[in-house]
């Protein structure tokens, strides 16, 4: 199984003046058959919140803007957005769901968000510790039982496990992988089978030490899950409807067999090819990075995050937002300053702390910035992967906050 660790990709502003990081989290690995490795609502309803009811188009089209990028770097299909606390700001789409195919993609296409999902499931604990279900400090002993839990994973909290210090490894062990990909159309069921047997076989890593892991995120999601709904369920009642995210769904964005949504992509033998079938990692792997969203429906998460940042407490109180945004005390410099689902950087353009990250199921890629100091939200994503998928999307992101990040 080829794997990619987490990456600092470096961007260069177009002035050449500042130079500034982006979190590239990526599931591992080469996409394929089932067998193969991709990586890479019962609690009430909450009426959408008037600061993030679903917003138009904005003004500024952005495809002009992306069409070059996407040409010079081959990739189907481009997307990007910028916004504000308020509003989006700008908006565009490019290209092709499937190359080879005429198919354009809309303004409300969804795509695949990859680990971008991880900010989701480490929102939606807040939301359950903000209930009182849970606390940060809850340990994966009192989760599951003792009898269940390996003595060196029976301390490790809820916490540990989103901010990547949880000792899990970076990716479910191979026997427990297969058998997530064996029962791949279900998902909750799978996972909590997939997290009992990672927990009797103990941490692969230090307690404390940070070390990206896709399976901490399993393991956090299928916490949810005792006596509740589904990781799914909750994730549609207590982050997507809230936050006004109609346009979210879960796997690959295309219903199979139809170009109704953009296709993922993978380089294979040097050429572009669309993929079909499942065109994702098995479904239990959700928590880790398995949702689908329109630009719009992904930015109204975003905006979240962004005035919770600046102060709003309507959708969370103020402690936990914070909680969500600080990193760790890093224990070694090597280490990255990952709060709970987001990696935390200050540049000079930033005007003070930014929380970003990046995702890939290994055929899209997406990346999300956050920057309270100037009061913006960055995203670009493709519906492809590879290194020209991330040179575009660098590109784009360059051109973005030249644009509009003054």
């Amino acid at each position: 199984m080829k794997n990619r660790t987490p990456l600092l990709m470096s961007l260069v502003a177009a002035s050449g003046a500042a130079l500034f990081a982006i979190g590239c989290a990526k599931e591992a690995s080469k996409p394929g058959a089932p067998s193969a490795a991709r990586i890479g609502t019962a609690h009430g309803k909450t009426p959408p919140l008037e600061t993030s009811a679903i917003i138009p188009f904005p003004k500024d089209d952005l495809a002009s803007v992306l069409e070059p990028i996407r040409v010079k770097h081959g990739l189907p299909a481009l997307g990007a957005a910028v916004f504000d606390s308020k509003s989006a700001l700008a908006l565009g789409v490019t290209g092709v769901r499937k190359i080879g195919t005429d198919v354009l993609t809309t303004k409300s296409d969804r795509f695949h968000l990859g680990s971008d999902t991880k900010a989701m499931t480490a929102t939606l604990v807040a939301r359950a510790i903000e209930r009182g279900e849970l606390k940060w400090t809850t340990t994966l002993g009192e989760i599951y039982g003792k009898e269940n839990v390996h003595p060196g994973y029976q301390p490790v909290t809820i916490e540990q496990l989103l901010g990547h210090r949880g000792g899990a490894p970076a990716n479910a062990q191979e026997p427990i992988w297969k058998k997530m990909w064996e029962t791949h159309s279900e998902s909750r069921a799978p996972r909590r089978v997939a997290v009992l047997e990672m927990l009797k076989l103990g941490p692969t890593l230090p307690v404390g030490s940070w070390s990206y892991s896709n399976a901490g995120y399993i393991m956090a999601g299928a916490a949810l899950e005792r006596g509740a709904p589904s990781w799914e369920d909750r994730l549609r009642a207590d982050v997507f409807e809230p936050l006004a995210m109609s346009e979210c769904g879960f796997g690959p964005a295309e219903t199979l067999g139809k170009t109704d949504q953009p296709l993922g992509h993978s380089v294979k033998d040097g050429k572009l090819i669309a993929e079909t079938g499942w065109a994702d990692n098995p479904r239990s792997l959700g928590p880790a990075g398995t949702v689908n969203c329109s630009l719009l429906s992904w930015g109204n998460f975003l905006r979240a995050h962004l005035r919770g940042a600046l102060g709003e407490t309507t959708y969370l109180p103020s402690a936990s937002w914070t909680k969500l945004h600080t990193p760790a005390p890093l224990k070694d410099p090597k280490e990255k300053s990952y709060a709970l689902g987001w990696i935390v950087v200050e540049q000079p353009w930033t005007k003070g702390p930014a929380f970003t990250h990046h995702g890939s199921n290994t055929m899209n890629l997406s990346a999300a910035w956050i920057t309270p100091g100037l009061d913006r939200v960055f995203i670009v994503t493709t519906n492809s992967a590879g290194q020209e998928s991330d040179d575009a999307v660098q590109e784009a992101l360059l051109k973005l906050i030249a644009a509009y990040g003054k």
